[in-house]
């Protein structure tokens, strides 16, 4: 059966910014994406597209905002407004996946996954991925055609796909469905992360769909210790590791059926968290200044940089190529703020493993 179609309210935001131009910024500047008096959370970014959600005052609720940040008439947006809850949005491309708070007859209420193809920003086409009455679908994240999330009731969530190249019948197959719980699903191509928490302990664990009838599943990080909130990119994972007592940064790359180990990225005393990866750039909010920070490295060199210095908490970075975005809450409630990377050559190169592109 296919899905019904949801008749959201677009709302087309004026261009209250004149940052024209490619990148829409000088290199290094810190600037505010879309300035509002709202709260705004949960930030993603892909290609020339960053969306977050946003408390919208007037119905009271969190919608979906979608920015296009490289129009010749400077930065671009579009709210997606429905009645209750829209929030934790990923993007890839022109496609927006969100979870949305659904009321059914008899006033109970869930999760489940929509989307929208946002080929025209005025018009986005907007569907259904996953609606399962008794469960709760959330988290989403996507890349290319295939969204993934967490479904189940919360004690005993697994990790779900859907390809959406026919939007009218998305093909839903499970990745990971054990008595375990699973957790925090990130997707790049074809190749799953996630966080479960079998044996007892949080672990990563990795699952390649290119036979969605048998994914292919590996362990990354068999330790003790917590290893949490994974984060993908080609053939790159990096987590927030507790194995010295505070949450550092790792990461590790998949060689066939192995697993290789990277140093380290961050063995600071203080926590750093919530990392996130494009290509050789990870990035993550570091608390060794005080406060919430956003810091960088390069893997292929372990080059450090430290992106934000305000008083105030910057937290849960994304990134995409030369850009950065996160949640800042410098002036009195969050916004999404975001910087252009300055700090040596970034250029595409081909990885010998994967064939994918990354930034070297």
């Amino acid at each position: 059966m296919a899905p019904s179609l949801k008749h959201l309210r677009v709302l087309i935001l004026g261009a209250s910014l004149t940052l024209a131009g490619p990148l829409f910024a000088q290199m290094g500047e810190v600037f505010p994406v879309w300035p509002s008096e709202a709260a705004q959370e949960a930030p993603a970014i892909h290609g020339n597209r960053i969306v977050w959600h946003e408390f919208i005052p007037g119905p009271g609720d969190y919608d979906i905002v979608v920015t296009d940040i490289n129009t010749p008439e400077g930065i671009q947006g579009v709210i997606l407004s429905e009645p209750g809850d829209q929030m934790n949005p990923d993007v890839w491309e022109d496609t927006v996946v969100w979870q949305s708070l659904m009321t059914e007859p008899g006033e109970s209420t869930h999760w489940d996954v929509w989307a929208a193809r946002m080929f025209f920003m005025e018009t986005p086409e907007t569907f259904n991925v996953s609606r399962v009455f008794e469960n709760d679908e959330q988290m989403p994240r996507i890349s290319g055609n295939t969204v993934v999330w967490e479904d189940g009731p919360l004690d005993n969530t697994s990790i779900y796909a859907a390809d959406i190249t026919d939007i009218n019948q998305p093909l839903e197959f499970s990745i990971a469905a054990y008595d375990s719980k699973q957790v925090a699903p990130a997707i790049d191509r074809l190749r799953v992360v996630w966080q479960d928490d079998d044996p007892g302990d949080w672990d990563i664990y990795a699952s390649d769909i290119w036979l969605r009838n048998d994914p292919r599943e590996i362990s990354v990080t068999p330790f003790e210790k917590q290893q949490t909130a994974p984060a993908i990119s080609g053939n790159t994972i990096v987590w927030q590791d507790q194995e010295t007592g505070n949450w550092d940064i790792y990461a590790a790359t998949i060689q066939g059926d192995c697993i290789v180990y990277l140093p380290p990225l961050t063995e600071d005393t203080s926590d750093q968290v919530n990392p996130a990866v494009d290509g050789q750039i990870v990035v993550w909010q570091d608390s060794r200044h005080g406060d919430w920070d956003i810091y960088a490295a390069h893997i292929k060199t372990g080059q450090e940089f430290r992106i934000t210095r305000h008083a105030a908490n910057q937290v849960r970075p994304a990134v995409y190529g030369r850009v950065i975005v996160w949640q800042d809450d410098r002036d009195g409630y969050w916004q999404i703020y975001a910087m252009v990377l300055n700090d040596g050559p970034l250029t595409r190169e081909r990885d010998a493993c994967s064939e994918e592109e990354v930034l070297d």
